[in-house]
Order: structure tokens, then C-alpha cells, then sequence
């Protein structure tokens, strides 16, 4: 009947006008006005499990067990640090003790940004010109400079030597300083010296030595992250690590750095501590190509 049609007319025009203002309040970032209830998408987590694992890694949870295997592979004692290392130079009791420290000291210069057999070259040189504390105080940086002749950083470094031994001789009487806050007022000694200077002269541990070796080794693990600087970096270390293993883990590190974890290209794939490591953890072996089989002749 025509009522009929025009009570379905109606309730058509009120579900059109209904669905236009939804929309425009879709369009108008607004919720909905009418009675209708939008269903939200179920929420889709793209992250793989794999993914979930490594966020819930935590390196410096592991670290006695990436230490203790860092010393595992350390054992043999043979990086260039082991055989040719400063800290060797305190072992020359022909030596008198002060002048020992004071070859120590410059040595510790000398090897900044420098490889330890260079270093040790130098020092053998530097000794054979008669390496003393009042002799280097006497001469110029000329000579000196010469002397280290293929180390890095030379004209700075010898600069350093001479006044270093000028300070040492007319300041402190030819004793070389023994404290951390006397030390780091020397030309050309950072905290990394002086904190080595310490340990290896003084048998004294005031902090973690950070070096090259220590900051990006660190930094790998996952023991540090985000640091831009090695005395970042040795601050983190500090928050951490055991008191037990500071006069130790520079030394560690820096072998571990020189024979297995290099900058260029470390050997994660034979290396103990990857499944404790971020970098290693993520290792993947390369495919090895396929040799061609030669084909056998008749003889």
C-alpha cells in the first residue's frame, strides 16, 4: 500500500542520513554519534621471535661468563701485547727503579695510536741513546723526535718526553709521580695512562684503563652502549664491573682485541663468548661456494 511504501521510505533516507554523518565524523576524526559500534582491527605484532630474544638479551647479565671465556682464549699469552707490551719495561731490574718508571711513563706516551712492537722498537732505540730522566730533560725535541722516527704522533709525543722529564726532575726530585691526581697534570698523560702508570708501577688500581681495544670491545658485547668517548665508555664499565677484575681486564682486552675480536674483521665465528655477545649473536656463517668435481678421464 502506499503507506507501506512510504514508512520504508522514510526508515531508508534515516539509514542513508545516519551512514553520511558516520562517515563525515570518520573523515572529521570524531567518534561515532550513532548507536552503531565500530569494531577495531585486531592489533598485528610484526615482531618475530627471534626478534623478542634479542630484546630481552642482556650482555652485561653474562659477564663473568664472557669474561671467563675471554680469558679461555687468552690462555696462550701470545698477542703482541703479551711479548712486547710496555708493561714489560718494569721487568728490567739492570734498571734503576725510578728511571724504569720513567721509561714506563714515556713509553705509555709513545704507544697511544701506536702498535706495541712499534713502540717497543722505539723504546729499544730511546734506551740504546741512554733514556734517562735528567737526559731527557737536557736535550732538545729534536732528538727525540728522531728517535721515534716511525711512531705515530711523533712531534707531540716528543714534546711530551722532554717536558715530562723537565717536570720530573726540578717538581717532584726525579721521583715520578705515584698518584692519579699527579699524574694527569703531566704533558700528554690522559687518565688511560695515569691508570696504567698505577697499576703497572705502583701495583695501585684506581679505575679501568680504556684504550681503543677496551672501548670497542665493550661496545661489541653490549657491556656499553652509545658511548662516544673511551672515558664514557669506562665510566659504564666502572657502574658494573667487579672491583676483582679492574687490574686484569684492560690487559685481557686489549690481547682479545689484537689476536681475535679486531677492528676490521673478528673471528665471531670461532669465537667462545658469541652466543653471550651482541655482535656474535648475530653472526651468521657465510655460505662457502661449491668446488666444481673435476671429470675423470679414461686412462
Amino acid at each position: 500500500t502506499q503507506s507501506t511504501w512510504e514508512s520504508l521510505r522514510r526508515r531508508m533516507e534515516s539509514e542513508t542520513r545516519a551512514e553520511d554523518s558516520e562517515l563525515l565524523s570518520f573523515l572529521e576524526g570524531k567518534s561515532y554519534s550513532n548507536s552503531r559500534k565500530r569494531r577495531d582491527p585486531p592489533e598485528i605484532n610484526y615482531e618475530t621471535e627471534e626478534k623478542k630474544k634479542e630484546d630481552l638479551f642482556d650482555a652485561r647479565a653474562s659477564f663473568a661468563t664472557t669474561y671467563g671465556l675471554i680469558k679461555l682464549m687468552r690462555e696462550g699469552k701470545d698477542a703482541p701485547v703479551d711479548v712486547e707490551g710496555p708493561g714489560l719495561l718494569m721487568n728490567d731490574t739492570e734498571v734503576e727503579l725510578q728511571e724504569r718508571k720513567f721509561h714506563l711513563l714515556a713509553a705509555l706516551i709513545i704507544s697511544a695510536q701506536t702498535r706495541d712492537g712499534t713502540t717497543a722498537a722505539a723504546m729499544m732505540r730511546l734506551k740504546k741513546w741512554g733514556l734517562t730522566i735528567a737526559k731527557a730533560a737536557e736535550t732538545d725535541e729534536e732528538t727525540i723526535r728522531e728517535l721515534l722516527s716511525d711512531v705515530n704522533f711523533r712531534n707531540n709525543k716528543a714534546k711530551y718526553i722532554v717536558s715530562l722529564a723537565k717536570i720530573v726532575r726540578t717538581k717532584y726530585n726525579g721521583i715520578v709521580p705515584s698518584t692519579l691526581e699527579e699524574l694527569i697534570k703531566l704533558p700528554g698523560v690522559g687518565p688511560k695512562i695515569a691508570l696504567l702508570q698505577l697499576q703497572l708501577a705502583e701495583n695501585t688500581v684506581s679505575g679501568i684503563a680504556v684504550d681503543t681495544h677496551v672501548h670497542r670491545i665493550s661496545q661489541r658485547i653490549g657491556w656499553v652502549k652509545n658511548a662516544q668517548m673511551p672515558e664514557q665508555t669506562r665510566k659504564e664499565l666502572e657502574s658494573f664491573v667487579p672491583k676483582e677484575y679492574w687490574a686484569e681486564i684492560n690487559h685481557l682486552l686489549v690481547g682479545f682485541g689484537q689476536t681475535h675480536c679486531q677492528p676490521l674483521r673478528p673471528k665471531c665465528g670461532t669465537c667462545l663468548t658469541k652466543d653471550y655477545c651482541e655482535t656474535g649473536r648475530k653472526f651468521v656463517e657465510p655460505i662457502q661456494p661449491k668446488t666444481k668435481r673435476s671429470k675423470k678421464t679414461d686412462s
